[in-house]
């Protein structure tokens, strides 16, 4: 009996430690989704008003300055029109609508979207009027996400064994 109700006992306090780390990561991956889709719409609209390449540039300069973790690459066709220094991104980023693509570089985890951006309606000598259309990749350092979560698990982990334990004595105790 002592056996059968800490076996009751370990499965149900497993599989609660299991669903709630399962709910925090997927909450981290909602939130990285809104932040970068946020920041799409922002470098969107930086595109659109900067009349020169050289404002463009300073202008994402200061938004990746206030922003610690956050890469951008803009490209038009094969040339870099704007890049983030040092980061790599993947051939096969995930569009904007759909769940963001992780991935890990040196010792960076990283989150990211990529987005399709028409070129200014005004001419623009470094983006053209009617060129090709410009592909922004952007990516959120997720490190932080990735500490807190081993953290959680540890935690749950120990406090599940702790209440199995626990339980285990009661039950026999009951018995």
């Amino acid at each position: 009996l002592t056996a059968f109700y800490a076996l009751v006992s370990a499965a149900v306090l497993v599989g609660l430690a299991i669903l709630v780390a399962f709910a925090t990561s997927r909450h981290f991956v909602e939130l990285d989704r809104d932040y970068l889709r946020d920041k799409i719409q922002l470098v969107q609209k930086i595109v659109g008003e900067s009349p020169s390449p050289e404002q463009l540039s300073s202008r994402l300069d200061e938004l990746l300055g206030s922003h610690h973790g956050l890469y951008i690459d803009l490209r038009q066709g094969d040339r870099v029109v704007y890049g983030s220094k040092g980061l790599m991104f993947p051939p096969s980023l995930a569009p904007e609508g759909s769940t963001p693509t992780d991935w890990t570089q040196d010792d960076q985890t990283l989150r990211g979207l990529s987005s399709r951006i028409d070129p200014p309606p005004t001419p623009s000598k470094e983006l053209g009027t009617g060129a090709t259309p410009i592909q922004l990749l952007i990516a959120l350092d997720t490190g932080h996400h990735v500490h807190f979560m081993q953290i959680l698990r540890q935690t749950l982990a120990l406090y599940s064994l702790g209440a199995i334990l626990v339980s285990g004595l009661l039950g026999w105790w009951a018995a």
